[in-house]
This record gives C-alpha cells, structure tokens and sequence, in this order.
C-alpha cells in the first residue's frame, strides 16, 4: 500500500506525456506568434521626425504601413486561436488529470485578445 505522498511524488517525476508535451510546444509557438505580431506592429509605426532629418531634407514615412499593420492583425488571431486551444487542452487535462492550469496560455489568450481590441479600437474606420 502506498502512500498519498508517494503516489504524489511518482506522478511529479514522471516523464510528460505527450499531451504535456503538446501544451509546452503550443505555449512556445503561441509566444512566439505573438512577439512577431509585436514586431511587425513596431515596424509599422509612423517614423518620428527628428532635427536631423529636418536639416538634410530627409523625407521620413509619416504614415502607418496598413500591409504590416494587417499581416501583425492576423498573427494576433492566429496567436489568440493557440491560447485558446492550449487552455482547452489544459482544461480537459485538469479534469481528467487533475493538473495545474498553465498561467502562460491565459496571459497567451489574454494579451492577444487585447492587441485584438486595441487594434479595432484604433483602426476601425468611423
């Protein structure tokens, strides 16, 4: 007969499974997908005009490139769809497993629904 701290400790050392494994890929992939958006978000922005630029003549873009802007829209979705098939996932797991909820795809889910938000905020056309 086992103890419950016995049983406890074989199932923590226990190698992941494929699911766990899964879980970890789709978190690093999601991460991933969303630092790219943020990325091609900041390349985007308009250019600040500097003194510099001023004294040589220097024309700098003063508008936001709506390609980039679009391409950074569509990995927030796409970023926002890993978070809430990881959550799924985790939330199966945890109710057959009895496993932890992955902070990591909630903050996933969370951040891209708000760049999600803020961009239809911001550029939607009245």
């Amino acid at each position: 007969m086992t103890r419950p701290l016995d049983e406890l400790n074989m199932r923590l050392s226990a190698p992941p499974d494929a699911w766990a494994r899964l879980l970890r890929w789709l978190a690093l992939g999601g991460w991933t997908v969303l630092v790219a958006s943020g990325y091609f978000f900041g390349m985007a922005k308009p250019v600040l005009e500097t003194f510099f630029d001023r004294q040589h003549h220097i024309l700098v873009r003063k508008l936001w490139n709506m390609a980039l802007v679009d391409y950074s829209f569509t990995l927030l979705w796409i970023s926002l769809a890993v978070g809430l098939i990881g959550i799924g996932i985790n939330l199966w797991r945890r109710r057959v497993k009895q496993e932890e909820l992955r902070t990591n795809l909630l903050l996933l889910a969370f951040i891209s629904l708000a760049g999600i938000l803020a961009n239809l905020w911001y550029f939607s056309a009245a």
